[in-house]
């Protein structure tokens, strides 16, 4: 199968939000998230997709360059960066299409991403992963060398509550494990 993966634009932008939504739930996608990553004025910010020939969106990935107090606040009782780094790489969501799992479509954006925070001068990654028993996203992270650091039960719960966010495994709320996972290169 051939893909590339580029920049997200707006003309993705319907298709993305329904992957988005088919692979994670009802109510999920933070629709903010979306309009950030392709709207290039927003520092710091990025989306990427990965296509076909026809342009089908068959993945995407969006992340941000963010304050290492930021990812503190995420996971406030994990020290997960040394404080003399300013600026962490967050790997926010990396979505392929479920019957396009196994082709290296999620490692390749894994890549990406990567490539491009270090274009930004940025060499510590962090990534929140979604641990679920039917998909094993965590598994890709370590592929390309991040580490698991924690695993913490019903980490979406609160979110999924104050959203009224339904997911595809365990319904509302979310009770889901996360991965917390970083890389330093």
């Amino acid at each position: 199968m051939e893909y590339i993966t580029i920049p997200m634009r707006q003309k993705h932008y319907d298709d993305v939000l329904k992957l988005w939504q088919d692979r994670m739930g009802r109510n999920y996608p933070d629709e903010s998230k979306l309009e950030d990553a392709i709207d290039k004025n927003k520092l710091g910010k990025s989306g990427f997709v990965t296509i076909n020939n026809q342009n089908e969106v068959l993945g995407f990935s969006i992340g941000e360059i963010i304050p290492r107090k930021k990812v503190e606040q995420m996971v406030p009782s994990l020290d997960i960066f040394d404080k003399n780094v300013d600026n962490i790489g967050f790997f926010d969501l990396n979505v392929v299409k479920k019957s396009l799992e196994g082709n290296g479509i999620g490692e390749k954006q894994i890549k990406v991403r990567e490539k491009y925070f270090k274009n930004k001068d940025v060499t510590h990654f962090f990534a929140i992963c979604w641990i679920r028993d039917k998909h094993h996203s965590e598994a890709v992270l370590e592929k390309v060398g991040f580490t698991c650091l924690r695993k913490i039960n019903n980490f979406w719960y609160k979110e999924t509550k104050k959203r009224n966010a339904e997911c595809i495994d365990c319904g509302y709320p979310c009770t889901c494990t996360a991965g917390i996972y970083k890389k330093i290169i």
